[in-house]
């Protein structure tokens, strides 16, 4: 059984987590697109109508330069960040903060999970 304080200082060690993450990511707003984003999402017009939705599945859904490299769910999720944001790079930023928060957040809860199962295999 989990105590009330432990509870508490599990509550607020996720609070921290959270804070630091989005504190170490809290510059980005102001950014354009960098590096490999303009491939990927300005320039690719596979990904700027849904209705290529099957082709995102298919043998030849890279942009040019990136063939060999099949990733369907990154093709979809593109797309509908397209569809949402449009070619503002403020909401790709938006989504990219709340996917390391929500991967902060598991990953803070597996540890915690781990900790706990493992204190009670060594002393209870």
């Amino acid at each position: 059984m989990v105590s009330k304080r432990s509870a508490l200082n599990h509550k607020l060690g996720i609070i921290i987590c959270l804070l630091f993450t989005s504190l170490a990511y809290s510059n980005i707003f102001n950014n354009d697109f960098v590096i490999d984003d303009y491939k990927f999402i300005v320039d690719w017009p596979l990904i700027h109508d849904l209705g290529n939705l099957s082709q995102f599945f298919g043998p030849h859904n890279q942009p040019q330069g990136e063939e060999g490299v099949y990733s369907p769910l990154k093709t979809l999720f593109h797309a509908l960040n397209h569809q949402a944001w449009g070619q503002k790079p403020f909401g790709y930023h938006l989504v990219s903060i709340a996917v390391h928060l929500l991967a902060t957040f598991f990953i803070y809860r597996i540890r915690w999970v781990f900790c706990l199962c493992l204190y009670r295999f060594i002393f209870i």
